[in-house]
């Protein structure tokens, strides 16, 4: 395959650790990956992500190749993951709020603010994501069970609410309508 970036092989040397992994900071994020995208976006990125792309890291290259019908839906839920963790301040739009109300109360209650909420709301999103495709593997579900014996898996967060997160948190609108913030004791 084609050469590794340095930012691709500090993430191979990273295999063993749990939870975010240090790279190299661009500048505009903090420098750490979750671990999530070392897993299920490292394969790929060696395949598709060479160290000759003109000043491109792994993380750009992946983050550039995101919308490819060829790249892993685990890597797409990783990387939409980590760009939700790496939102400052989130801004709610009402549609946002409205979407997500309902997965925020059976969810979130917890989460104070609206960066806390999208943390929330985003690793369950990517939980249940990684774990549907697990399940939907041929011959292996979860924690390599038979697919036979492994009970479906659904989303916790509602289609609308999911889609939303990406819509308005990741692509946002000029006209889109702000919400108020999550503040201690709104949800539910």
């Amino acid at each position: 395959g084609p050469p590794l970036s340095a930012a691709c092989k500090a993430l191979v040397r990273s295999g063993g650790r749990s939870g975010s992994v240090g790279v190299a900071s661009n500048g505009n994020h903090s420098d750490t990956l979750d671990r999530a995208v070392v897993d299920h976006c490292l394969d790929y990125a060696k395949r598709h992500c060479s160290a000759t792309e003109a000043g491109s890291s792994a993380l750009s290259c992946l983050l550039n190749r995101q919308a490819s019908p060829d790249m892993p839906r685990s890597c797409k839920a990783a990387l939409q993951h980590q760009q939700l963790l790496w939102l400052p301040q989130p801004r709610f739009t009402a549609a946002f709020a409205e979407a997500c109300k309902s997965s925020l109360m059976a969810n979130c209650r917890a989460a104070v603010g609206n960066a806390a909420a999208v943390r929330c709301l985003s690793a369950i999103v990517l939980s249940d994501t990684l774990a549907i495709q697990a399940a939907e593997s041929p011959t292996l579900g979860p924690a390599g069970l038979p697919a036979e014996i492994v009970k479906p898996h659904q989303h916790r967060v509602d289609e609308a609410c999911r889609r939303r997160l990406v819509d308005d948190l990741l692509r946002p609108g000029v006209d889109d309508q702000p919400a108020a913030p999550v503040q201690p004791g709104s949800i539910g």
